[in-house]
């Protein structure tokens, strides 16, 4: 495949029929209601996200206090 024919194909806009193409704004005002799974979701996964590293911390900073206190 030759660069010309590759180059074409990246910036071929010609075949888009951009008149049809109608842009439209998204009612904003509709609100969402949650069920108790979803909320139960959510929770977990700012525990997950707040807790997972603090934890991950703890079990490494005890894995160094253990390996130091058998060396010395």
């Amino acid at each position: 495949m030759s660069s010309d024919s590759t180059q074409r194909d990246e910036n071929d806009d010609e075949d888009v029929p951009w008149n049809d193409i109608v842009y439209y704004e998204e009612q904003q005002d509709q609100t969402i209601h949650l069920e108790g799974s979803d909320y139960v979701a959510i929770f977990i996964a700012a525990l997950q996200t707040i807790f997972l590293p603090c934890i991950i911390l703890m079990v490494v900073f005890g894995a160094i206090a253990i390996f130091l206190t058998l060396i010395f």
